[in-house]
């Protein structure tokens, strides 16, 4: 198995293949990089397919249980991503954003791409001097993000036609029973549709990546191998006895077709099958009938075929492989198949035809040799008959003949009237053909330095780069053709040439800049050494390029020894801690730790921290000039002695060490109040807050005094409050020189990442996030109590529906329960009716609660119907039913809405106005003093 990959300068350069090593057991999968002739290996023992297109390649690996791993992998072998099969795969196939796997019955999708390029043809004469591309304009890409990662797995069902993502696909059962007599067979997919083929020749067309079904074709023939063309309108078809035949999908068939007969069936064993011809007529017309089939077959029909691929550039022209013989055809106007050529005997596979050449690799060769293969000896290249005859004519009568021989031919083509049967498009080919054969000209009369035939050539070709290469000959190098050669074999790609020609003249630091150009490091590397072109200055940029390059292919070993030479200390240190070898760390530390710069220094530290080194940490701290990031990491490593030390040496307080011990040994005591003292005098407000946090969570789980809840938790968001208040005093006043928006910037960041180092999980996290939330909860909770009690059964409803917020701080059954009762005693029993249903969905209470639940419901709504007559408003709704907030008043817990408020500037809760007109100064629910010059809203 094999696949090219890898879209460069619109060529595949990475060839992978799967193949038996001789030295073990198993598959080895070789990654070869074509242009650099970098090869990569990995071993895989139960490889069930390989298919490559765009950038990667995927490997389909079997495993116990009928489990299929689909991995994903990039040009150096290594894993981009993976999925686990949800059904057995019989066919594979890969685009550059999608991998299809079809079962017997159902059809995974897998979008792997997050992003589509658009690439548009643009000019730019900035270009020219860099690593030049094929004939053709400069490409530039337009990046577009595809669909989002909830849709990006999808399960077609073949039986239904039913999509659904793979979430919501369930248990997928392969029922064998429905698909036997009608099996698929063949499958083909493109950038837009998909093509399955089955044993009746039905094939059925389905779009990408939405799986919809599209329309349905017939074939004669059994499908073993099917192959679409470049714009959707042809379809090859090949049978297991070698059969070839071209549908026209754009035109209705003439006459309906049977089935094919059995006997065609058993060219292959995978087509044997037990029904009766009786039986699959039944099931052909019954296909018919649910999907007119569509498609007529071309008067065309070859033998021996194996293999067949179809130009990228030209709908009606394919070549096909017979037994060993390459032939070319292609459909005129009449829809008539003509040989383009004489065959060619070619001995290997397909792998591209555009631009009038076809592109072949001899796959055998790189399995029998797949370490000293080469370019030359796998890759066979063969031209249509209009290049060969162009060479010839350039070869036996020169450029000028050439040229002359093109300009009649184009002529011909540009007068040639466009009103044929399919709008101009084979007109439009021709005129992309003569492009193909000017390109080929203006690179012959590039080689041979003819500029003015090769600027004619690229004018009518339509290569501007290619024309701002000529004038750069032209007015930059005048007559020295040696530089003119050399720069021409750059833009041809031939840098091997260039760099010969380079040597030649003398001029090494030419061919030092042109691999630097091409970021060649290895050859780089090797110039300067071996000949002496560069200076020191390029070497180690040579090896420390080299050393990025292997420490991002994951081979640190090797990067280590080019970071070495190029003496990167940063880059090296990463190299050690990544190898392991901390003895070399610390030696670097040790040798230059005078000489380092402070965030180098940091970075050892932080390496030698996570390690548990606690003494080069400490060195490397201390050297950037960060004491207390020694002391801190002493503490983290639990060394205290190693803390007290250094806060002895460098004058820092010791209390930190003992505060750590002193409080850990009260929360083992169970003497959280006192550790709460303990952190508040140390000056530890949010360690005292969390704390406090823990001890109101946990009189709130125990029901027993919601209260002291309250208070605690109103304790712990005043300490959050102090401490962020500390914080940005401390900013505002060390910040002499700069500006008030910067330092405001700083203690913000300072705040933010505090918070999120400071806990995980529990209420104790929970107060940094949001301080006064749980204290919020518990105050209206307590109010909506005291209103029902004393017989405001409205205020207590409306009090109660604000809890419906709060369902991670209060018990669910509480609150609905309370506003259920509230709501019942203000005979609104629609409000009433929602806080049951909340109630019964309840996960958390017993069966029999619930059902103790539902009998008072019904007996509540049997004779009171619930009716929405008291129209509350919609913020009261939408809290009770999503858990929306809106702002409610801590005095009454009624909804702020168009009243005058008073904001508490401690809390930054709110109160109406009129309701605190007489009543208290104090904000009710952390009952500090309003300031006189508070703001109303």
């Amino acid at each position: 198995q094999w696949g090219l990959f890898g879209d460069f300068n619109g060529k595949n350069n990475i060839l992978v293949t799967a193949f038996s090593p001789a030295e073990r057991s198993g598959l080895a999968v070789q990654f070869w990089n074509i242009a650099t002739n970098k090869r990569f290996k990995r071993r895989t023992t139960r490889l069930h397919a390989l298919r490559a297109a765009g950038d990667h390649c995927v490997l389909v690996e079997s495993f116990a249980e009928e489990k299929y791993k689909v991995t994903l992998h990039d040009e150096t072998g290594a894993q981009v991503d993976f999925r686990f099969a949800p059904v057995e795969p019989r066919f594979v196939a890969m685009t550059p954003y999608y991998i299809i796997l079809i079962g017997e019955r159902y059809v995974y999708l897998w979008q792997y791409a997050r992003n589509h390029l658009i690439t548009n043809n643009e000019t730019d004469d900035t270009l020219v001097e860099l690593v030049p591309a094929p004939f053709g304009l400069t490409k530039h890409t337009e990046v577009i993000p595809l669909r989002d990662s909830a849709g990006r797995e999808r399960i077609l069902d073949m039986d239904t036609d039913t999509v659904a993502l793979l979430a919501d696909a369930g248990d997928l059962k392969q029922d064998q029973e429905k698909f036997g007599h009608d099996a698929i067979v063949a499958m083909r997919v493109s950038e837009k549709v998909m093509i399955v083929g089955h044993t009746s020749g039905a094939l059925r067309q389905y779009t990408l990546p939405h799986l919809a079904f599209d329309t349905s074709y017939h074939c004669s023939l059994v499908p073993w191998k099917i192959a679409l063309n470049c714009n959707g309108t042809r379809l090859a078809v090949i049978d297991g006895n070698g059969a070839l035949v071209i549908i026209d999908l754009t035109t209705e068939p003439a006459v309906k077709k049977k089935p094919p007969k059995q006997a065609s069936k058993s060219a292959r064993d995978e087509f044997d099958d037990d029904d009766d011809d009786d039986d699959d007529e039944e099931e052909y017309k019954r296909n018919d009938t649910q999907h007119p089939l569509r498609g007529a077959e071309l008067e065309f029909e070859r033998k021996d075929t194996w293999d067949i691929m179809w130009a990228q550039d030209d709908p009606y022209l394919f070549c096909a492989m017979e037994k060993t013989r390459l032939c070319v055809y292609r459909e005129l106007e009449n829809q008539r198949i003509e040989v383009v050529q004489d065959p060619i005997i070619c001995p290997g596979y397909l792998s591209s035809f555009s631009k009038q050449r076809i592109n072949s690799i001899v796959v055998e060769d790189v399995v029998q040799n797949p370490e000293t293969c080469s370019h030359d000896s796998i890759f066979i290249t063969n031209e249509l008959k209009p290049l060969r005859e162009l060479r010839e004519v350039i070869r036996s009568e020169g450029l000028s003949q050439a040229f002359s021989m093109l300009q009649t031919t184009s002529r011909q083509v540009s007068n040639k009237s466009t009103d044929d049967d399919d709008g101009g498009q084979r007109t439009k080919i021709k005129q992309a053909e003569q492009q193909d054969l000017w390109s080929c000209l203006a690179e012959s009369a590039l080689e041979a330095l003819d500029l003015n035939i090769a600027e004619k050539a690229l004018v009518k070709c339509g290569d501007y780069r290619g024309i701002c290469l000529v004038q750069r000959l032209r007015n930059t190098y005048g007559g020295d053709r040696m530089k003119q050669r050399a720069e021409v074999m750059t833009y041809l790609g031939r840098f091997d040439e260039a760099e010969q020609i380079y040597s030649d003249m003398d001029r090494k630091d030419l061919a030092v800049q042109l691999r630097s150009r091409l970021e060649d490091w290895t050859r780089v590397s090797s110039l300067v050494k071996k000949n002496g072109a560069g200076d020191d200055t390029q070497l180690t940029t040579a090896y420390k390029q080299l050393g990025e390059r292997f420490g991002g292919a994951g081979n640190w070993e090797k990067a280590r020894e080019y970071l070495e030479m190029a003496k990167d200390v940063k880059k090296l240190a990463q190299c050690y801690y990544r190898l392991n070898d901390f003895t070399k760390l610390e030696r670097l530390l040790t040798d230059q730790a005078e000489v380092l710069e402070s965030d180098i220094l940091l970075r050892l530290g932080y390496m030698f921290e996570s390690i548990g080194l606690v003494s080069p940490a400490v060195d490397a701290y201390a050297h950037a000039g960060e004491r207390k990031k020694a002391i801190d990491c002493c503490i983290l490593l639990n060394q205290w002695g190693k803390a007290v030390e250094i806060a002895e040496e460098f004058g820092f307080q010791q209390i930190e060490g003992l505060l750590v011990k002193y409080s850990t040994q009260l929360l083992k005591e169970n003497k959280k109040l006192l550790a709460v003292e303990l952190y508040r005098k140390a000056n530890k407000p949010t360690d005292a807050a969390k704390l406090l946090a823990t001890i109101a969570e946990e009189s709130g789980v125990q029901r027993a005094d919601p209260l002291r809840a309250k208070k605690l938790l109103v304790l712990a968001a005043l300490e959050v409050e102090r401490y962020r208040k500390k914080a940005l005093d401390m900013t505002m006043t060390r910040t002499n020189t700069a500006s008030i928006a910067q330092a405001t910037a700083a203690t913000l960041d300072t705040l933010m990442t505090h918070d999120r180092a400071s806990g995980t999980g529990g209420s104790g996290a929970k107060v940094l996030d949001s301080a006064w939330r749980g204290a919020a909860a518990y105050h209206y909770f307590l109010l909506a109590h005291r209103q029902l009690y004393a017989g405001l059964f409205e205020a207590a409803k409306l009090t109660a529906i604000r809890l419906a917020e709060y369902e991670d701080v209060l018990c669910k059954h509480d609150i609905y329960a309370l506003i259920a009762l509230a709501a019942y005693h203000t005979q609104d029993f629609y409000i009433c009716s929602r806080a049951f249903v909340k109630l019964e969905t309840l996960d958390d209470i017993p069966n029999v609660e619930r059902e103790r639940i539902q009998n008072l419901a019904f007996t509540i709504f049997l004779d009171n119907p619930p009716n929405d007559v008291h129209h509350l408003p919609s913020c009261y709704l939408a809290c009770l039913d999503t858990g929306t907030p809106y702002s409610a008043c801590t005095l009454t817990g009624q909804a702020c809405l168009n009243q005058r408020t008073l904001k508490c500037p401690t809390c930054r809760h709110h109160a109406i106005e009129t309701e605190l007109q007489g009543s208290s100064t104090f904000c009710p629910l952390c009952h500090s003093k309003y300031p006189a010059h508070v703001i109303s809203l």
